[in-house]
């Protein structure tokens, strides 16, 4: 496909897919899988095997593909490495900030260097990808099931070329709203929140945690005086203040959030633990590509405006941040530099589609709260809205899930019984 599908131009990426197609079986309109991230790899072993043990795959073809700069399209140079060595490292969070910027701006000037247009690797960009895809494979109709920021390319491509799709299953959504990091911190605030809120209220959790909070403050204002060292592959780890942060965040994505968050700030009381070593491990992992997430949120989800006076206001008033979110602040205060693109507030704006749509959400998520459900639902005429009352990011109940989403495949302008899922808000 062109780099830029708008011009045609001479650069061209790869596209790589796999579809699934289940012998002796009569296929009906196939799924195309819209991977989250931005960044995230989809064709890897674990994710292609879990499609193909999947019961959608009994009589649908099912199609993975890498969107471009990610896994197998002609993926850019990848960050992670460089960004986990920085973060493992006993930093203050301004030399952290100083690092990141380092590593940015380096990488940009690589880019330029090799001719590569780091603003054609958006949404809209991939959402085109998507339709010469379902071009080249030629079915009628098709169905996108897009999880989080898989969410936001389903909807732009619904948006773009609707006259190809039967429906769209949207599972934590990602809309075309909002600002990369302030919105994380919005998230975060309300999250943590709910999960304080639940433990006070459940018998067992408060009697073990009875003065969670203010334990997750002091052991963040200790952290912030002085780090912790963790061995991880015999290697050290220096955990401060913003990492403590980040990687309770990053804890919110699990199912177990609501068990595991008490037990992950104990940790930091006693110096360290398994849930901590776990986050650490799987962290910057080579399977997400850091520079596709880097132009894709400078593309749609910057503000120029927001400097970082700005961004310490926005700390001032949000609740649960005794110190800055590590990585996140540091990328976005050098976003900037990463390309010169970003759609205005008019640009975002999406038309109205009546394709049948069903988007679900859980409570707890700390990415894509339920008021993420309310505004992707938002000009679509045919349209299902489930919160439900889980934790974790896109995850829960899958057995159910998937019921749901073969019976809307089916007949998506039907009656829907979504009985089994456990529904906090029909909207």
């Amino acid at each position: 496909v062109p780099e830029d599908h708008y011009n045609n131009s001479d650069n061209k990426i790869d596209i790589s897919l796999v579809v699934i197609n289940q012998k002796d079986k009569e296929f009906i309109d196939p799924l195309i899988i819209l991977t989250g991230g931005p960044g995230g790899s989809a064709i890897t072993e674990r994710r292609v095997q879990s499609w193909l043990d999947n019961p959608i795959s009994m009589n649908r073809k099912i199609i993975i593909f890498d969107q471009r700069g990610i896994g197998f399209s002609s993926p850019l140079k990848n960050m992670s490495k460089d960004f986990f060595s920085t973060f493992r490292k006993d930093l203050s969070f301004e030399k952290e900030n100083f690092e990141i910027q380092k590593i940015i701006n380096l990488y940009v000037d690589n880019a330029k260097r090799k001719g590569i247009d780091l603003s054609k690797y958006n949404t809209f960009q991939s959402a085109n990808d998507v339709n010469t895809i379902m071009n080249v494979l030629g079915f009628e109709k098709y169905n996108l099931y897009g999880g989080s920021y898989g969410t936001r390319l389903g909807r732009i491509t619904q948006e773009l070329h609707p006259s190809k799709l039967n429906s769209v299953i949207l599972n934590s959504p990602n809309p075309l709203v909002g600002d990369m990091l302030v919105s994380r911190l919005v998230s975060y605030s309300k999250s943590l929140s709910r999960v304080f809120e639940y433990c006070g209220s459940n018998n067992e959790c408060d009697k073990l945690y009875p003065d969670l909070i203010d334990n997750y403050n002091k052991v963040l204002k200790e952290l912030e005086k002085k780090s912790i060292k963790i061995d991880i592959n015999n290697e050290p780890y220096y955990l401060n203040a913003h990492e403590g942060l980040y990687f309770i965040r990053r804890l919110l994505y699990s199912n177990y959030a609501l068990a595991q968050i008490p037990l992950l700030i104990k940790e930091y009381e006693d110096g360290g633990g398994p849930i901590i070593e776990g986050l650490i491990t799987n962290s910057f992992r080579e399977s997400y590509n850091y520079a596709m997430w880097l132009a894709v949120e400078k593309h749609e989800m910057f503000n120029k405006k927001y400097d970082e006076k700005y961004i310490n206001k926005i700390y001032n008033k949000l609740r649960f941040f005794p110190a800055k979110l590590g990585f996140f602040t540091s990328a976005y205060l050098s976003m900037n530099n990463f390309h010169e693109n970003t759609l205005t507030k008019k640009e975002k704006k999406l038309k109205k589609s009546l394709v049948p749509t069903l988007i679900t959400v859980n409570k707890y998520d700390p990415v894509t709260p339920p008021e993420n459900g309310r505004i992707m639902a938002k000009g679509l005429k045919n349209h299902y809205l489930y919160i439900v009352n889980e934790a974790g990011h896109g995850g829960g109940q899958l057995e159910c899930r998937y019921k749901i989403m073969i019976d809307f495949m089916n007949n998506p302008m039907n009656n829907l019984d979504a009985s089994c899922l456990n529904i906090i808000k029909k909207i």
